[in-house]
């Protein structure tokens, strides 16, 4: 368990992120501050909250992936922030797997979601 302070919240309007003070049970938010603390997935609840909380377990897909690419920065001297890009994807996108291959290619697998709705 890690005690992180929420630093502000957003909601997305298209492109642009509005700041919020709260937001109601089921709204999909941004959430500054608790992101180094967390991989995959996290309960988030009050530092006060008195009762027990329901632990959100890991969710386990039963998938594999089916998109695989590599990926390189267009500058030499990007590559850092590359792969700190790489690793923020792989730590918050559950279906996500970013790996080095051998032939040093950074490459990022993982699975198309799709909603398929019947005619």
């Amino acid at each position: 368990m890690t005690v992180k302070q929420v630093t502000i919240l957003w909601v997305y309007q298209a492109r642009y992120r509005i700041p919020i003070s709260k937001a109601p049970p089921g709204s999909w938010v941004l959430i500054e501050g608790v992101d180094a603390s967390i991989t995959k997935t996290a309960t988030l609840c009050n530092v006060d909250y008195d009762e027990d909380v329901d632990v959100f377990w890991p969710l386990q897909f039963n998938t594999l992936p089916v998109v695989k690419t590599t990926t390189e920065p267009l500058n030499p001297s990007e590559l850092p922030k590359m792969v700190e890009g790489l690793r923020k994807i792989s730590k918050s996108y559950p279906l996500a797997i970013t790996k080095v291959e051998e032939s040093r290619e950074h490459t990022i697998l993982g699975t198309v979601s799709y909603t398929w709705i019947p005619s």
